[in-house]
């Protein structure tokens, strides 16, 4: 009869080891997730901010260009003038357009999220499923028009560039 007892009792020390390493188990995967979260939580933060920047930068690249392009105009060979007017103008309207993009994006989702929020019949995963498809597509259309921005920016740079080295050897020459 002791024998079986024994038994029991290990069989029982068995199955509460068995719920004490799930329990830790859930705790471990409950605290993972968070810090996760924590982790997107902290780069998406740092994304915004390192975005709010490159914009002012690239905003300040825009008006000192055409800056720059407004003292060519009738100073240098026209088609210089107009073809970096041009190039940047493209380079402007694509930086433009993304950020109208992004903009519409993030409202759509902030919508969307808070009908989610509302509806209790909603589960909260689906924000984040939302969530992930917006960036997706953010980062598709960003792909095209960072080159488009960047490329005929170079372009119109370089022409701006040329026209004065053109101006330069005139006064030089």
């Amino acid at each position: 009869m002791r024998k079986e007892q024994v038994d029991i009792l290990n069989k029982n020390f068995k199955k509460s080891d068995k719920i004490h390493k799930d329990h830790e188990d859930r705790i471990t995967h409950i605290e993972n997730d968070l810090q996760r979260s924590a982790t997107r939580d902290a780069i998406a933060q740092n994304y915004s901010q390192a975005s709010t920047y490159a914009n002012v930068i690239i905003i300040a690249g825009y008006v000192a260009f055409f800056n720059l392009w407004h003292v060519l105009i009738g100073k240098s060979e026209d088609w210089i003038v107009v073809s970096s007017g041009i190039s940047a103008i493209i380079s402007l309207t694509a930086f433009v357009t993304f950020e109208v993009f992004k903009i519409f994006s993030s409202t759509n989702f902030l919508i969307e999220s808070d009908k989610v929020v509302k509806d209790r019949k909603r589960s909260l995963d689906e924000i984040a499923k939302m969530n992930e498809i917006r960036k997706l597509a953010t980062i598709k259309y960003w792909k095209i028009q960072i080159y488009t921005t960047i490329i005929f920016g170079a372009i119109g740079t370089i022409l701006v560039l040329a026209g004065y080295i053109q101006g330069l050897f005139e006064i030089l020459f």
